[in-house]
């Protein structure tokens, strides 16, 4: 499903959960996001978010369809600029309706092509500063392999995670499914980071393995 969306509807329930040690914190709602300059998009677990009700009160979004009916300007670095503002204001104006003051987002792709990488990192500085001066939000980084990690538990793959990871998915059939039955990884991903950050706060993650 394309751009954003709620569901109060049960699912199957992940068959192990982390519990942490220490007393569990006070629960608070939390964002993923998944970035790109071609569909960033962010998943929302409420503070009262369940195994045993998976994806009620789940929020999403993703904006591949809005990027490209945006009309950026056809001057190359007026373009890059509208672009960068573009998502990250997108991304606030989402925070912003479910009322979400923890936010994490997957890590930048050190790794990847000299171009990539600096367009990547020019995003993920575009949405940082824009999160922190406009709502006094600092977004969490993780590392995606982290966050996988912890959903797939003792079934992380030497190799092949992020296929794993959307095969088990597809058997939780998430909301965002769409309608040619296609389950888009963005928000995979970001669900992924938003389940890290749960963690990291004390409360219980989605554990698959």
């Amino acid at each position: 499903m394309q751009g954003q969306g709620e569901c109060a509807a049960e699912a199957p329930k992940a068959s192990e959960v982390r519990e942490p040690l220490e007393k569990r914190a006070s629960p608070v709602g939390v964002i993923g996001i998944d970035l790109s300059l071609t569909r960033p998009a962010a998943v929302y677990l409420p503070p009262n978010w369940s195994p045993a009700n998976l994806w009620r009160g789940v929020s999403w979004m993703s904006l591949g369809e809005k990027l490209v009916e945006a009309g950026f300007s056809e001057d190359k670095p007026r373009f890059t600029a509208e672009r960068l503002r573009f998502i990250a204001v997108e991304l606030l104006n989402f925070v912003r309706r479910v009322g979400a003051k923890h936010v994490a987002m997957e890590d930048h792709a050190y790794h990847a092509g000299r171009g990539g990488a600096m367009a990547g990192a020019e995003l993920h500085g575009a949405v940082k500063f824009c999160f922190y001066e406009m709502a006094g939000i600092v977004v969490q980084p993780v590392n995606i392999m982290t966050a996988r990690k912890l959903f797939l538990g003792t079934r992380m793959p030497g190799k092949g995670a992020r296929e794993l990871v959307h095969e088990e998915l597809g058997r939780l059939d998430p909301p965002w499914r769409q309608k040619d039955g296609q389950v888009p990884s963005d928000e995979g991903d970001a669900l992924l980071v938003a389940s890290y950050l749960r963690s990291s706060l004390g409360l219980v993650a989605m554990v698959v393995g």
